[in-house]
């Protein structure tokens, strides 16, 4: 009777064995484009160095975004947040809304239809993932990559989100960080913009 029970006894402690190593139900959940925007919180910088390179001149620039938080709570977990953009002495304020299907960039507190807005991210985040940019145009952007590890200035960022928002024009995001990195290459130039430093004053 024991003898009978061996194989029995094998194969229960077989498959407790592959449901304990198993990957959990939560790894293989979808990443929300939520967790690769701006923060939400007042007061935080994020300084970018921008270079422009035409032949072999480059010219440097920096610019500033300083966050003014949530602007708005829209139904349905959607949020409304700002940055004040600083290059020189001009001043630009920037609006993005954030939820788990989508980020989407603003022009102006004024602007915020959904013709006024550019898709930066659309769920689902999967790499070779294409969506439409901006709904009074056909063009879409798409996830390059998912897994990049990126360095700039303020440090190594690993498992960015890579998105070409049009040909020759890729943006860098970073978990929990947002934006850290863009680079356009056109006819003749090239520019970046790199994350120098973020910080919560």
């Amino acid at each position: 009777m024991a003898r009978n029970l061996v194989i029995p006894v094998f194969i229960i402690l077989l498959i407790l064995l592959i449901v304990l190593t198993a990957p959990s139900a939560r790894s293989s959940e979808p990443v929300s484009p939520r967790s690769y925007s701006e923060t939400t919180k007042s007061g935080q910088n994020k300084k970018f160095r921008l270079v422009r390179t035409t032949g072999n001149k480059s010219d440097t620039t920096n610019f500033v975004w300083t966050s003014f938080g949530t602007v708005d709570s829209i139904l349905g977990g959607t949020i409304l947040y700002g940055y004040q953009e600083r290059i020189a002495n001009v001043k630009l304020n920037n609006y993005f809304t954030a939820d788990d299907s989508s980020i989407t960039f603003y022009p102006s507190i004024n602007q915020t239809e959904d013709s006024d807005g550019t898709c930066e991210l659309h769920a689902p985040l999967e790499a070779g993932k294409n969506w439409q940019y901006k709904l009074t145009d056909t063009a879409e952007a798409g996830i390059v990559s998912m897994t990049e590890t990126v360095v700039v200035p303020a440090g190594t960022y690993k498992d960015c989100l890579v998105v070409e928002t049009a040909p020759g024009i890729e943006k860098y995001y970073a978990p929990d960080i947002g934006l850290i990195k863009i680079v356009e290459k056109g006819k003749g130039y090239t520019t970046m913009s790199e994350l120098v430093f973020v910080n919560n004053n």
